[in-house]
C-alpha cells in the first residue's frame, strides 16, 4: 500500500551553559500488504423508482457466479400486503461457473403511497452468506391509478 513517514524533533537544553541542541529524526514504516478478495457471488437488485396502482412492473435479482465452481443458491420471497406477486416464493437454483442467472418477478400494487416491497432472501449454500437488500430498494412510491410512470 505504501509507507508512513514520521518526523519529529528532539530538543535538549543544558541549563548551566544555556545551550540548545535540536535533533530532527525521520522514521519510515512500510505498511503491510493487504489481500482483497473479489466476491464469489455478485447480486444486483433491479427495481423501478416508482409505480402506478394496477400497472404491473418487473423486479429482478441478477446473480453472477465469479468462481470456477457451480454455486447453489436458496432464495425465498416474503409477501407484502401492498403487492400481488407472480413467481415462485422459494426455490434452489444452481449457477454455472462464470455465468449469470436472473430471478424475475412481476408485481402489481394494490395501494398508493410509499409502500414496502416484498422481502427477498438469498443464501449461498457453499459460503453460508446471505443477500441483504439495500435500504433504498425496500420502499417504492406508488402513484394513484390513472397516472402513468415513465
Amino acid at each position: 500500500i505504501g509507507t508512513v513517514n514520521v518526523k519529529w524533533r528532539r530538543l535538549y537544553t543544558e541549563v548551566a551553559e544555556s545551550k540548545e541542541l535540536k535533533t530532527v529524526v525521520t522514521k519510515s514504516f512500510f505498511l503491510p500488504e493487504v489481500l482483497v478478495e473479489q466476491p464469489s457471488l455478485l447480486t444486483t437488485f433491479n427495481c423501478p423508482p416508482a409505480a402506478t396502482v394496477g400497472v404491473p412492473f418487473d423486479v429482478s435479482l441478477c446473480i453472477e457466479n465469479r468462481t470456477a465452481l457451480v454455486q447453489e443458491v436458496n432464495f425465498s420471497v416474503l409477501d407484502s400486503p401492498a403487492f400481488i406477486l407472480s413467481g415462485a416464493h422459494s426455490d434452489t437454483i444452481h449457477i454455472l461457473p462464470y455465468a449469470k442467472d436472473v430471478i424475475s418477478y412481476r408485481l402489481i400494487s394494490i395501494t398508493s403511497g410509499m409502500q414496502q416491497l416484498p422481502q427477498f432472501n438469498l443464501t449461498a449454500t457453499h459460503y453460508n452468506a446471505g443477500f441483504q437488500q439495500p435500504l433504498s430498494s425496500i420502499q417504492i412510491f406508488v402513484f394513484p391509478a390513472g397516472r402513468e410512470v415513465k
